[in-house]
C-alpha cells in the first residue's frame, strides 16, 4: 500500500474512501474505491525513475482524532470558520509516514495541515480561495 485517500463532508455527507497500491512487478499503480461497493480503479504506469514510497508504519490515530487536531489549533490561531470538508492522504514522505490534509472552511478558507504518523502537528496554514486565484 503506497497511501490512503479520504474525503471526510461534514455538510454534504458524501465521505469517499481510497486506498492506492503500487505493484513493482508491473510498474503500475492501482487503487480500490471503498463505497458502497469496492470499486478497482486502474491508475497509471510509473516512470522508471520514481517509485512511490511504501506505507510504513500503522497510523496510531483516527478521523475523530484528526478532526480534533485541526479544530484546537483553529481555537489556538482564533480561526472561529466552521469545518466544511476535510480531504485527507496518508501518505510515505521522504521515508516518512505523514497525513496531508486541505481543510475546507466557511469563508472561502483553506487550511493546510501536516500531522506525523502519531498525530503530532508539523504544518498548519491557513490561506483562502482567493490566495490560489491570485496566482491562477
Amino acid at each position: 500500500m503506497i497511501s490512503c485517500f479520504f474525503i471526510l463532508d461534514f455538510e454534504g455527507g458524501e465521505n469517499k474512501y481510497s486506498l492506492d497500491f503500487y505493484s513493482p512487478s508491473k510498474n503500475k499503480m492501482f487503487g480500490f474505491q471503498l463505497n458502497d461497493e469496492v470499486t478497482l480503479i486502474p491508475l497509471e504506469m510509473m516512470s522508471e525513475d520514481s517509485t512511490p514510497g511504501k506505507l510504513i508504519t500503522d497510523f496510531e490515530i483516527d478521523f475523530k482524532d484528526i478532526e480534533a487536531i485541526i479544530l484546537r489549533e483553529m481555537a489556538n490561531q482564533k480561526i472561529t470558520n466552521k469545518l466544511q470538508k476535510i480531504i485527507l492522504i496518508f501518505q510515505n514522505h521522504e521515508g516518512n509516514d505523514m497525513i496531508f490534509c486541505t481543510v475546507f472552511i466557511s469563508g472561502f478558507g483553506i487550511l493546510k495541515v501536516h500531522l506525523d504518523n502519531k498525530g503530532k502537528l508539523v504544518l498548519f496554514e491557513k490561506k483562502s480561495l482567493f490566495d490560489f486565484i491570485k496566482k491562477a
